[in-house]
């Protein structure tokens, strides 16, 4: 690291430092009075965090002047009352038809091609009946789930 190099990290942490303190100041933290003395004084030097300084309190300004509304209970309930009191069935739901054709094409090409009899065979047939029966659990479930969930 050249010694432009370490100028330019010198620069961006006061830079840094400043801002931090300048975003304090503007949300009602007052700072520490040594971050507020370096703070002055980068300030006189670097003109981008003058800038900064100067447009962050216009726009704190600025958001302080908007109106504030108030909703009414009486609106708030009745928005509430108007939205759907159940969730959408989740995506998952329509990929148990193409799960299950899957499923079903995996355990018929493991029964035919591999051999039954052998024992790595049977143990490919006896793989493929778990895996079948595991699926139909996992898509089972989520169906009495959707179930109880659309009631």
């Amino acid at each position: 690291m050249g010694k432009r190099d370490r100028e330019n990290e010198a620069i961006d942490d006061a830079c840094t430092r400043a801002r931090c303190t300048l975003e304090s100041r503007l949300e009602g933290v007052a700072p520490d009075e040594a971050a507020e003395a370096e703070t002055r004084a980068h300030l006189t030097t670097c003109r981008a965090c003058a800038t900064f300084g100067e447009q962050m309190a216009e726009i704190v300004a600025a958001a302080a002047a908007l109106p504030q509304f108030d909703v009414s209970e009486a609106l708030t309930q009745r928005i509430l009352a108007s939205a759907p009191a159940s969730r959408p069935a989740p995506p998952a739901a329509s990929m148990t038809m193409p799960l299950m054709a899957a499923a079903a094409a995996l355990w018929m090409y493991l029964l035919v091609v591999v051999s039954v009899e052998s024992v790595d065979g049977l143990m490919s047939w006896a793989v493929s009946l778990v895996l079948m029966v595991v699926l139909r659990l996992i898509i089972g479930g989520k169906r009495e789930d959707l179930a109880v969930e659309g009631g």
